[in-house]
């Protein structure tokens, strides 16, 4: 069907356009699923077996994008975290949103935890099991767009960059200096992420380069990213499947029996 077609498709019974756009945003809502997160293991972005980012000796150490969305990432799980484990184990209770203030339990959280994030029990410092940090993770997720030789952002090639919660305090003083130095959004710029050499554990930083809108591609971009900050914000706020979440059952060990006299 051509785009002509579509625009002179005849008027419908309401209950049948109703249908259709519930059918619509159902589809769209599964395709948000399909964009891929990217790993940081080993201090390396890579996808699967692949690397991302620079072509050349950079690749896999830093990534040339355009962030067109952020969400806050808190998560709990019910079980300890086991470095030895290729399954995927749902949060128990999480919350995604586009505001830190404010976050509360996702309805598809399967134990929530409390009603706000913020007096959570599990959000509070020494609530780790190690007695120091928190039991639940305060992360953030990055939608990003890669951003093309020609200045332009591959808005059709998203991915999502997930910050640990140690590199949350740089991010944000990314995004004041953005906002409050350069006066601008962070999707109108581009940004570089790399790893902080220093620390031995993957943590993300955002450095400056440049407005996205320096030529006429960017400008494009520019435009087509402005119209579709719903979207984007939609996509990188996709809630966890927990559909295959099972609760912990922690090992009891069996108590030995004594040797009778």
């Amino acid at each position: 069907m051509s785009e002509q077609e579509i625009q002179t498709m005849p008027e419908l019974p309401p209950e049948v356009q109703a249908l259709m756009e519930a059918a619509a945003q159902k589809i769209a809502s599964e395709e948000n699923n399909g964009i891929p997160f990217i790993s940081l293991k080993g201090k390396k972005f890579s996808i699967g077996d692949e690397k991302v980012g620079y072509k050349d000796e950079k690749l896999g150490l830093a990534i040339r994008c355009v962030i067109v969305a952020t969400a806050f990432d808190f998560t709990w799980y019910d079980r300890p975290y086991d470095p030895s484990s290729e399954d995927f184990n749902p949060p128990a209770c999480f919350a995604i949103g586009d505001e830190q203030d404010g976050l509360t339990p996702h309805e598809d959280s399967p134990i929530p935890q409390c009603h706000s994030c913020m007096v959570c029990p599990m959000n509070q410092f020494k609530s780790a099991a190690n007695g120091k940090g928190k039991a639940c993770r305060n992360g953030r997720r990055l939608l990003i767009a890669y951003v093309n030789d020609d200045g332009s952002a591959d808005l059709d090639n998203l991915a999502i960059v997930s910050l640990s919660p140690t590199a949350l305090r740089g991010f944000s003083s990314y995004l004041k200096k953005v906002s409050e130095v350069k006066g601008l959004p962070v999707w109108s710029v581009v940004t570089i992420l790399s790893f902080e050499q220093e620390q031995a554990y993957p943590q993300v930083v955002a450095t400056f380069d440049g407005i996205l809108a320096h030529n006429m591609a960017g400008q494009t971009s520019l435009i087509e990213i402005s119209k579709r900050l719903d979207e984007f914000q939609s996509s990188v706020s996709t809630p966890y499947d927990c559909s295959t979440f099972v609760a912990y059952e922690p090992k009891v060990p069996s108590e030995k029996k004594s040797k009778m006299s």
